[in-house]
């Protein structure tokens, strides 16, 4: 395969690598939009202390919103790719992922098997699972691994 024929074949991989970034669980952020609402309301109603409580909820639901502990792709670099859980953001080596497979629980989503480490699940990376599949083999890819998912 020439070098043309290579640069074409990965684009269309960067576009769906691009699209494993998942998405940040929304009933979170709109549990926290919510409970400033009725903040906002209480607040202006007179309700001081209902309005503080209210409002308190809804900076709790907010920093849910920010840390949260589901594992989630922040890039894909040419040679790692950051995952972030919580609030610390951890760097995968291309070399240490053994096997990319889609997995259908808890939202279509991706399943990383490193080498000397445990599993790595990304949930939520796709809406449907044909796209999850074309995000692992696209992974696979980028691994250097073959392209048949086990």
């Amino acid at each position: 395969m020439d070098d043309v024929t290579a640069r074409r074949a990965g684009q269309p991989d960067a576009a769906v690598l691009a699209g494993s970034r998942a998405r940040r669980r929304v009933a979170l952020g709109a549990f926290a939009v919510l409970w400033a609402v009725l903040a906002a309301g209480q607040l202006a109603q007179g309700n001081t202390w209902m309005g503080i409580a209210q409002g308190l909820l809804s900076l709790g639901w907010l920093w849910a919103w920010w840390v949260s502990p589901q594992p989630h792709v922040r890039a894909v670099t040419a040679e790692e790719l950051l995952v972030r859980r919580g609030l610390p953001t951890r760097s995968i080596d291309r070399a240490q992922v053994s096997d990319v497979r889609p997995e259908r629980s808890a939202g279509y989503g991706l399943v990383l098997t490193l080498r000397d480490a445990d599993p790595v699940r990304l949930a939520g990376t796709a809406l449907r699972f044909s796209v999850a599949a074309e995000q692992a083999a696209a992974l696979r890819r980028w691994a250097g691994l073959d392209d048949t998912v086990s």
